[in-house]
């Protein structure tokens, strides 16, 4: 699977023909999840999760928020063998094998549970003829929440009406030959009976195997009635991997919290999804990385039951082999936590003061609160280091930490506070050991137009705040809202505004919230979600490339997403990582948003694009001939807006020499014969650069704005001054390099 690379801007994905179905939310459905549980094993795929254990195998289908309840299926195995022979099956071990669970039920008979995207394929391996005759039978006690039923075609069905729930393939048995029959499932209440025919065993060469499957149905109305939302994504660079968390809905009553790595440079999945948490309430999952130890760490709230109250929980994931650690419980307080957010560490360097991450979260008791976990080793369990309190009021809410910034920077906490009578916004500064180094900054006075939820991000000094605020000043949640973005810079003892308060997205009564903000650079992507028309359930992603002063990069764009129903009119919660701080000269960028129903039963799915900040670019044209001398001219990075680190270098250069690199427009030359058969650029600016070991480098950052209309170019050319020269009669002591045209690009 490949995610499509979008030239400097966020092109639509409807634009990106019949690979527009092979995203992240597509892919994702064919990927499982094997891992050890204590002394079970639990097994998961896109539309289900199970718990195999050394008793029974409870199978939990995906059924959405439609279903009031967890559903699920239990079997335990009674007993097996020849039909008036039968033996006890004991208590076995599960053993994972690949992407099987084995057991070992007695000497030479194991049961075994196959994963796969369609669900589990139980099966059961006679390694040597069972002794006795008659039929060849297993049988299970069988625990259900739903209805059940013996289907048409020779399985089993056990059902939610108007839902869904568990089929229960047709009985096939195979012999070490390969021949194969068809054998019976029989449902007598709580009891479940798969036959092999007496026929086929006493003529069978064994090893035989007996082998339905087990997966999760649906109703013919839809396609897609799993709940997949609130998506978070951070990045390692050590392994080039991005790591995608998620909410998984099982029922009103079961969710979890799942996470997929990605390969940063293809986009391909790598191996299978994680499955982070299962639990009655999972919500608001949020990932980070810390690079110098190749370790994801996610968090997120939970609670044993939709009554009880939450808890922080996190745990780290091993970013090269997704290894995952135990469980660490953050929150300390005896108050409900919930919302929140995490930043970790983006620098290389190895070491105690590089190895933990920040997260903050509100406490219905003690406020809005900060803590730092640590990994001692890559994957190792979280160990909360240190908490200190932000704000103590406990109407604090939408907390979020700038996720971009190295470990030496200031990480910038951003959050709402009731104030006034309505809800002011404010930014608070910390360092990697909780230490407050800046301090309270009001980003939106409470008698400003009312804002609501934020994002940040920034390079550890320079920050972009991207809020949401009431239209008119009306009271948030009485009116539509839109999108506003602000530039803050920490300067030494104070925060200084770099922009005034800058609407992003404000179309008069139409919904612009799910703010989203990551800072690639010179560039911060602006992501929320609009509504399409006024009162409806249907919205788009929308897209923005901004400066640190808020000034745009290009023109906005929309995400349309797949719309693989119908009903799927609701693309939102956008959330975005960039690569930046991480030894990465492009700082790309990955962008997942949810895509849901805009009618019941609501469902919604993942979808995932990748940004690549300098992509619309055209590469330089070298073109003439050079003029008495062997130097170069090349560049340093792509002409592209925001492109901070872009310079025209040249190299070769004769002992002594200095040189001055010129710019003219496109083809603009002096006259022929001013100097032989050399041709010179009629240059209307010149800059003197430094000589280092032959080679001469000039800088030109380019920052957003100021440089006209896209695709605007420039010649270029290298002028050597050397007393040694002679190539031009007119110019003694001068030569030149080609000339080399540029065309600004985003």
């Amino acid at each position: 699977m490949t995610f499509p690379l979008v030239a400097g801007l966020l092109a639509p994905l409807a634009a990106q023909e019949d690979s527009v179905a092979d995203k992240f939310g597509a892919a994702i459905q064919s990927s499982t999840s094997v891992q050890r549980e204590g002394g079970a094993v639990r097994a998961a795929g896109w539309d289900f999760d199970a718990r195999i254990d050394d008793v029974a195998m409870q199978f939990t289908p995906a059924l959405g928020p439609q279903a009031a309840a967890t559903q699920f299926v239990r079997l335990t195995p009674r007993s097996f063998g020849r039909d008036g022979s039968m033996s006890s099956a004991g208590p076995g071990v599960p053993r994972i094998q690949g992407d099987m669970v084995v057991q070992a039920r007695a000497p030479g008979v194991s049961e075994r549970y196959d994963v796969s995207a369609d669900g589990l394929e139980l099966s059961w391996l006679f390694e040597a003829p069972v002794a006795g005759s008659g039929d060849l039978v297993v049988r299970y006690d069988v625990e259900t929440s739903m209805a059940s039923s013996v289907t048409a075609d020779g399985g089993a069905c056990f059902a939610l009406e108007g839902v869904g729930g568990v089929s229960i393939g047709a009985v096939t048995g195979v012999d070490a030959r390969g021949v194969s029959v068809a054998g019976e499932l029989e449902l007598h209440g709580s009891t479940l009976e798969l036959r092999l025919p007496q026929a086929f065993v006493d003529d069978a060469v064994f090893p035989v195997l007996l082998d339905p499957l087990i997966g999760t149905q649906f109703l013919a109305t839809t396609s897609a009635t799993y709940d997949d939302s609130r998506p978070d994504v951070a990045y390692d660079g050590s392994n080039d991997v991005y790591l995608v968390v998620y909410r998984r809905v099982f029922s009103a009553t079961s969710q979890a919290i799942r996470a997929q790595r990605i390969d940063a440079s293809t986009g391909a999945m790598i191996g299978g999804f994680l499955s982070v948490q299962s639990v009655a309430s999972a919500d608001n999952p949020t990932v980070a990385n810390i690079n110098s130890r190749d370790t994801f760490i996610v968090a997120w709230e939970a609670a044993p039951s939709i009554f009880s109250a939450k808890d922080i929980s996190c745990r780290a994931i091993n970013a090269a082999s997704g290894v995952m650690s135990p469980i660490t419980i953050v929150s300390s307080g005896v108050g409900d936590a919930h919302s929140p957010d995490i930043s970790g560490d983006n620098s290389e360097a190895s070491s105690a003061a590089t190895s933990g991450a920040l997260i903050t979260y509100v406490d219905s008791v003690g406020g809005l609160l900060l803590m730092r976990v640590d990994c001692a080793t890559p994957g190792a369990q979280p160990v909360v280091a240190a908490a200190v309190t932000i704000s103590s009021h406990t109407g604090a809410k939408h907390p979020a930490l700038s996720k971009s910034n190295p470990g030496d920077g200031i990480f910038a906490v951003a959050w709402c506070e009731p104030s006034l009578g309505s809800n002011a916004l404010y930014v608070r500064g910390y360092d990697r050991t909780l230490a407050s180094v800046m301090p309270l900054g009001v980003l939106v006075a409470s008698s400003q137009p009312e804002p609501g939820r934020c994002d940040i991000d920034g390079d550890g000094t320079n920050f972009v705040v991207l809020y949401e605020v009431s239209e008119s000043g009306a009271p948030l949640g009485t009116a539509a809202t839109d999108i506003f973005a602000r530039g803050i810079r920490a300067d030494s003892v104070a925060w200084a505004f770099t922009s005034g308060p800058t609407p992003i997205a404000s179309l008069s009564n139409i919904e612009e919230k799910d703010p989203a903000i990551a800072c690639c650079g010179a560039k911060y992507v602006a992501l929320y979600s609009r509504q399409f028309l006024p009162g409806t359930n249907n919205y788009d992603v929308n897209g923005a490339v901004l400066s640190p002063s808020c000034t745009p990069c290009g023109a906005s764009s929309v995400l349309t997403g797949l719309n693989g129903t119908l009903l799927r009119n609701v693309e939102h919660m956008p959330t975005v990582c960039s690569t930046f701080g991480s030894d990465n000269a492009t700082s790309d960028a990955l962008i997942v948003f949810a895509e849901s129903d805009d009618s019941p039963p609501f469902s919604s799915s993942l979808v995932a694009q990748r940004y690549q900040s300098f992509a619309g670019t055209t590469v330089p044209v070298v073109f003439g001939s050079a003029c008495g001398t062997g130097a170069t001219i090349g560049t340093v990075g792509p002409f592209s807006v925001g492109n901070l680190g872009f310079g025209v270098t040249s190299t070769g250069l004769p002992a002594g020499s200095l040189a001055l690199i010129t710019f003219g427009a496109p083809g603009a030359t002096l006259p022929l014969g001013i100097c032989g058969s050399c041709v010179l650029l009629n240059a209307d600016a010149a800059f003197l650069a430094p000589v280092i070991g032959g080679s001469a480098q000039f800088d030109w950052p380019l920052r957003c704005g100021g440089y006209g209309a896209l695709g605007i170019q420039f010649d270029a050319q290298w002028a050597i001054l050397n007393p040694g020269l002679t190539t031009c009669p007119f110019l003694p002591g001068f030569a030149w390099s080609k000339r080399m045209r540029l065309s600004l690009g985003l």
